[in-house]
């Protein structure tokens, strides 16, 4: 399915693979694994509790002009999350709450 919708809202996984913590709004770019030459913007809120360098959480995020995906966003897709060239955090689709 492709999302025409400017902002989409998706339940992940996320991996915190740099070594500092993330936390508060965090606004890193998305990456799909398979489509190198498109990414977007993603929004995680992280005011409650900071991810660990290492620890995994469950968290809400907001995906901004997703279009780009194409067909290949779905359940159980791999996200890289970047702040620059760096990779900070992996994410697996959980759920697409539209």
């Amino acid at each position: 399915m492709i999302y025409h919708k400017k902002y989409l809202r998706i339940k992940i996984l996320l991996e915190n693979v740099c070594k500092y913590e993330l936390m508060g709004i965090y606004r890193p770019q998305a990456y799909l694994k398979g489509k190198k030459n498109y990414c977007t913007e993603c929004q995680i809120e992280l005011l409650k509790k900071p991810i660990e360098a290492g620890d995994t959480a469950v968290v809400n995020a907001v995906l901004f002009a997703p279009h780009g995906f194409g067909d290949d966003l779905k359940e159980g897709s791999l996200l890289h999350l970047q702040n620059g060239l760096n990779v900070e955090a992996k994410a697996l689709v959980l759920e697409i709450m539209g």
